[in-house]
């Protein structure tokens, strides 16, 4: 019965174990934890296509947004401070509207590698000042918007026929727990990267393969 309530995963009531496997395992026996994000993404998705349909992502009116959800988000972290899981919901769903505000402002965004040198002076900053989590919402989405459409030669060109990103992040738990288990549960961080990585690309590379012949139907 509890291999089957691991189903219940596609419909957003996460499950994270199946009897017996990983179970040896040192980082618990959780089969894929990033599955965690699927809820937060679902109403990321939800949130984004009711403030579209309120007009509020039209250029004249997203920046009194920013704002709100600056306090909005500032409160929630006080208020949820003791509770861990909802906090690390948080930081995606902020990423999220980063997202939806420089894509209403994308024609006035200049990227330029002055302004990535200033973003990253200011993480470090934060760093220091022990309020890094407030500093990667506000300095690291420009730094991304730089790697993926700043440089010469720009990522989001390959980006737009083989984005594996997301496949990696779906395969890359399993396949990393997998090759703990196959060394007896336990193994050093580093090691388990390097032998896990190649396999996770792949994987990423072959779903999107998979996704873009599917597509092309």
């Amino acid at each position: 019965m509890k291999t089957y309530e691991y189903l219940a995963n596609s419909i957003l009531i996460l499950k994270h174990n199946l009897p017996g496997v990983f179970e040896q395992n040192i980082y618990n026996a959780t089969v894929n934890g990033s599955l965690w994000t699927l809820p937060v993404e679902f109403l990321c998705y939800v949130a984004c296509y009711l403030v579209w349909r309120m007009g509020l992502t039209k250029e004249k009116i997203m920046a009194y947004t920013i704002p709100l959800f600056a306090f909005g988000y500032i409160l929630m972290h006080i208020i949820l401070t003791e509770n861990k899981l909802l906090i690390s919901a948080l930081r995606p769903c902020a990423m999220f509207y980063c997202g939806m505000l420089l894509d209403t402002y994308r024609d006035r965004v200049r990227v330029r590698i002055q302004y990535v040198l200033l973003n990253f002076i200011g993480i470090i900053l934060c760093t220091y000042l022990e309020v890094l989590e407030y500093g990667i919402i506000l300095f690291l989405p420009y730094i991304l918007i730089y790697v993926a459409f700043g440089t010469k030669k720009k990522l989001s060109y390959f980006g737009r026929k083989y984005e594996i990103s997301y496949g990696m992040y779906l395969c890359a738990w399993p396949i990393q727990q997998t090759i703990v288990m196959l060394f007896g549960g336990k193994m050093n961080p580093i090691v388990n990267f390097l032998i896990s990585i190649p396999m996770i690309i792949t994987a990423g590379l072959l779903l999107q393969i998979l996704e873009n012949r599917y597509m092309a139907k």
